[in-house]
């Protein structure tokens, strides 16, 4: 054995280097492997055999030519190894990850819900059925099973609201079950249009009316009927706002938005001939 902080000659310190050298070699597999498989080929050619008084010269021979042939494969075989090291090294790391123990978590599985605004006015509970792989008792195979996941919808609640129901995909032996997220989508209302908490109501009246006031009727989501009379002279940018008649706050069901009442004007094609001096008739600010 070589003691090189004990040793005083610089030969020993030289000799000893070599051997870690030689040692770190050995110890890379792309290396050690050849060595040993080289190993046979050499000791078949270095040794002497006299075939004549060898018993076993055909065996030997078989044995020298079979080993050249495999050593020939494994040459093949290794070359080929070294120019996709990139790929094995990738499915190394993917058998490491199944024998370690290590799951991966897989990417989460987003779906769209479709809600109408009564449901996120109200609030609901919607059950949506899904059929999900999980695994059998032995750990190891998986079969399909349907389940029911329950979603609580609050009032309130707007386009965008993501509900997420943890580690609900599919089982495997070598994986963490995926998040089934659901995200709020607001399906189109044949009355209103939501902006925030508020709830846009737009109507359709002429001119006459713009001037002269009239009142507007609304159907709300739960079912009242408004009347709200307008007695300002509406203009294109003009709008009524109803205090606390918009969705509730999610935050706060009891608090509610506003419903905001927008205007279009039907202007007449044309003003008949005796009409037209009633215009000369009217205020101005």
């Amino acid at each position: 054995m070589f003691l090189p902080q004990k040793e005083r000659d610089l030969g020993f310190l030289e000799k000893f280097a070599e051997l870690v050298e030689a040692y770190d070699i050995l110890n890379d597999c792309k290396y050690s492997i050849p060595a040993l498989l080289m190993l046979p080929l050499v000791l078949m050619n270095t040794a002497t055999w006299d075939t004549q008084s060898c018993p076993f010269s055909s065996v030997v021979f078989f044995v020298t030519v079979f080993t050249k042939i495999l050593f020939l494969i494994y040459l093949i075989l290794y070359f080929f190894c070294l120019f996709y090291e990139g790929s094995l090294i990738e499915k190394e790391d993917n058998l490491t990850t199944e024998f370690d123990g290590k799951k991966k978590r897989d990417p989460p599985i987003v779906r769209d819900l479709y809600l109408s605004l009564e449901e996120l006015f109200y609030g609901c509970t919607k059950k949506i059925r899904i059929s999900r792989r999980m695994l059998n008792e032995d750990g190891v195979t998986t079969c399909y099973r349907n389940r029911i996941l329950v979603v609580d919808i609050q009032p309130g609640w707007k386009e965008g609201t993501r509900i997420t129901f943890p580690e609900e995909g599919d089982q495997g032996p070598n994986n963490i079950p995926a998040d089934i997220v659901f995200i709020v989508k607001e399906k189109l209302h044949p009355r209103f249009r939501r902006e925030q908490n508020d709830l846009v109501y737009t109507t359709h009246i002429d001119l006459g009316k713009s001037l002269t006031g009239f009142s507007v009727e609304i159907e709300t989501l739960d079912s009242r009927l408004l009347n709200i009379p307008i007695n300002d002279i509406v203009h294109p940018n003009y709008a009524k706002i109803v205090t606390g008649e918009g969705m509730p706050l999610s935050k706060d069901p009891a608090q509610k938005g506003n419903l905001i009442i927008r205007f279009e004007i039907l202007f007449p094609h044309r003003i008949l001939a005796e009409k037209k001096h009633t215009s000369f008739h009217l205020p101005y600010s």
